[in-house]
């Protein structure tokens, strides 16, 4: 039954309502509930795609995918991420930590070479000292 209340509620009150839909997706990221947030998250960067704050929901939903233990989609989104907001280290530095965690050492140091070259990445010592 919760699982229909729950399906109802979403289908109905976020399919374009952004004043349900960011509350819900900010609370399911604190409280670890991924594909919440990830829902949400995703319906909000429908609703405004060039809003001011699109850039920090997309990391977010990158985030997210990485919290999941989604590495794919959140590789996915990080790459997607650093192709629209370039300057953003964040997320070069995301995925070249996703590329550690699954294994994929040469991506890594392809990505870590790549950020070097945009600078204003913190951590980059390290990343170096567990690839090289």
């Amino acid at each position: 039954m919760l699982f229909r209340s729950k399906k109802a509620c979403r289908e109905a009150d976020m399919d374009n309502n952004l004043n349900a839909i960011m509350p819900y997706a900010g609370l399911s990221v604190e409280l670890g509930k991924w594909d919440d947030a990830i829902f949400g998250i995703k319906k909000i960067l429908k609703l405004m795609p060039n809003h001011p704050d699109s850039m920090e929901h997309h990391f977010n939903l990158g985030n997210c995918y990485a919290q999941k233990q989604d590495y794919n989609n959140a590789i996915t989104i990080f790459k997607q991420h650093i192709k629209k907001y370039p300057k953003d280290y964040r997320a070069r530095c995301n995925l070249v930590e996703l590329y550690i965690v699954t294994n994929k050492d040469e991506l890594a140091k392809e990505a870590l070479r790549a950020a070097e070259k945009f600078g204003d990445y913190p951590g980059i010592e390290t990343h170096k000292d567990k690839l090289f």
